[in-house]
């Protein structure tokens, strides 16, 4: 700025010079030129001024803007190289500041691989021991087992531990230890409020008790959750049924059908309304829809097991037996030891009792906490007149029926009892008058 006003004030000076000078010369541009004598040299050197002037004029002008660009442009340079300090600064910053980031998700990456690789390897212990377990056939070995595991490998992300409490359930279940499956069954809700099974598996266990509306109750939970499972409808459906409610429970088979109309337990279901029937055409119907359940699933264990039992009420002992090897021998499933104990049955009926002794043991290893299992055991070696053996078992059946409050075969094992004392050998010390005296024993021994 101070040079354009020095350049202005020079230009102004000048113009006055010139204009003097003119003056001098007389020379006044709006006169007739003619009017003017002047010399030729004179003349040339007025011009020559003027341009000279005129000349000079542009050249101030020409350096004025040359200096102003230049100042403009020195304005930008130093702008710019404020501008390339302020990001060398902030590029240094950032720099910095990546590299310690880079660090900090280097380190956490590195202690989270870590805990992921140590968790992977706790978390693959914990499922091949769970696979130990679920396959050991022992209801009462999975149950501690279940209790071991939640107790070795607790917090583990990734884990399902209201699974692991609801097997635990199944195990005690299976000992008929109700409350304790219950229990299992309803802390696995406390930490899953969203896992059906549990709901479905505390419905089957009121289900089992013969508490039907309770039942039904967390059977309709689970159906909130799941509401195309065709199972749960299902087992809502049974339990109208058992309680003579067909019409609701017709409503509820219907929706299953309709989710899938090849379910082979609709037809199961429906063998199963006849089985206290001793109608020659109610037994025909048994054999018809266990028989179309078979059909659209082979491997309903089930039916097979309750197509035998029709077929031995019917006095055809060795096809049920048959019926009963066809579940046998798929290998171990759900109703195994069910198809063992059935075909003992056919065996005994056939006075065939090494076979049935045989078939008993096996079902027996597999669950031997099992009351019916006990007492056909004690049955079977009666009558190979192996009495004392005859007598263990049916004292273990005793013991087992009070523990696990399930008398279902209390007159059955009366009348054995019976029968043993009064034709044993020897003197046994208890009988039907001092059995309860022996199972108190039992149960204040075992801290029951």
């Amino acid at each position: 700025m101070r040079n354009s006003s020095k350049a202005f004030i020079i230009i102004i000076v000048l113009l006055i010079i010139a204009v003097l000078y003119l003056w001098q010369a007389k020379v006044i541009l709006w006169q007739d030129v003619d009017a003017i004598k002047l010399e030729p040299s004179s003349t040339i050197t007025i011009w020559a001024a003027v341009l000279t002037i005129v000349f000079l004029v542009f050249s101030l002008l020409g350096l004025i803007n040359i200096d102003n660009k230049l100042s403009e442009l020195n304005k930008i340079k130093a702008e710019m190289q404020n501008t390339s300090l302020y990001m060398r600064e902030q590029l240094s910053a950032l720099k910095t500041s990546a590299a310690e980031e880079r660090d900090k998700i280097i380190k956490g990456a590195e202690a989270e691989l870590k805990k992921i690789i140590s968790e992977s390897a706790v978390r693959q212990s914990l499922f091949d021991t769970l696979g130990w377990i679920t396959s050991d056939p022992s209801p009462d070995k999975r149950a501690k087992g279940y209790a071991e595991v939640l107790k070795l490998y607790p917090n583990l992300s990734g884990v399902n531990y209201a699974f692991i409490h609801i097997r635990r359930g199944d195990a005690f279940f299976a000992m008929r230890k109700y409350e304790k499956a219950l229990a299992e069954y309803e802390e696995a809700i406390r930490l899953n409020p969203d896992e059906v099974s549990s709901y479905n598996a505390i419905g089957y266990l009121y289900a089992q008790q013969g508490d039907y509306s309770k039942s039904i109750e967390y059977y309709k939970k689970a159906l909130d959750l799941s509401p195309e499972s065709y199972n749960i409808l299902m087992n809502i459906g049974n339990g109208f049924a058992v309680q003579g409610l067909h019409e609701e429970a017709k409503r509820y088979f219907d929706r299953a059908l309709n989710t899938n109309p090849d379910i082979a337990e609709v037809y199961y279901n429906k063998s199963q309304e006849y089985v206290n029937s001793n109608n020659p055409v109610d037994q025909e119907l048994i054999l018809h829809y266990l028989e179309h359940c078979i059909e659209l699933n082979p491997l309903f264990h089930k039916a097979h097991i309750s197509k035998a039992s029709t077929i031995r009420n019917r006095g055809k002992f060795d096809q049920a037996i048959d019926e009963c090897n066809l579940v046998i021998t798929e290998g171990v499933n759900e109703d195994y030891v069910w198809a063992l104990i059935e075909r003992g049955h056919n065996y005994l009926k056939l006075n065939l009792n090494s076979l049935a002794v045989m078939s008993y043991q096996h079902a027996f290893f597999f669950d031997p906490h099992n009351i019916e299992i006990l007492h056909n055991l004690a049955v079977a070696h009666l009558r190979l007149l192996e009495v004392n053996r005859s007598y263990d078992y049916l004292l273990q059946a005793y013991y087992e029926a009070e523990r696990q409050n399930d008398h279902e075969f209390d007159k059955e094992m009366e009348g054995l009892l019976a029968v043993i004392y009064n034709n044993s050998p020897m003197k046994l010390p208890y009988g039907p008058d001092n059995i309860k005296e022996y199972v108190e024993i039992r149960l204040k021994a075992q801290g029951e």
